[in-house]
């Protein structure tokens, strides 16, 4: 299951969209199944941006009623389908494990979040601003050193 997660955003930043479609659906199939955490962000994500709007949609309203309460969870679910105000308003009052960091950092389907004014506040607010700004700085020398590679 988590590799479908990660395998339909790869499939999809790589150009290969029937395939990262595929694999996003793979995720639609069972929704009880556990842990989600992000791997429904993702598919949720692969499916709006290649114009399965409606598909993103009933599969986030399948989750959203098969797992009650304000369990972090939803951010992904939020961020998938680009509503950003909602992702960041669930991010500041969910208890939010660090290991969900690497995700809300890095992962593309949080690359409307990161772009908005609101996401440092929240990261500032969280206690998370510092290492935020460590670890986008990282991924940005790490970039610059494999583009200089190539």
């Amino acid at each position: 299951l988590p590799a479908d997660g990660t395998r339909a955003i790869s499939l999809f930043l790589s150009g290969r969209r029937d395939e990262a479609i595929q694999s996003a659906r793979v995720l639609l199939q069972d929704v009880t199944k556990k842990p989600r955490w992000w791997l429904d962000g993702g598919a949720i994500y692969v499916l709006r941006q290649t114009g399965h709007e409606e598909e993103a949609r009933a599969h986030a309203a399948r989750l959203l009623a098969a797992w009650p309460g304000n369990d972090y969870f939803r951010i992904y679910v939020a961020a998938g389908l680009g509503n950003v105000d909602e992702a960041l308003d669930v991010l500041a009052a969910a208890p939010v494990p660090p290991t969900a960091r690497i995700m809300i950092y890095h992962s593309e389907v949080w690359a409307e979040a990161r772009k908005s004014p609101r996401f440092r506040r929240v990261m500032e607010q969280l206690g998370w601003g510092e290492h935020y700004e460590r670890a986008r700085n990282t991924s940005a020398r790490l970039e610059r050193e494999a583009a200089g590679r190539k």
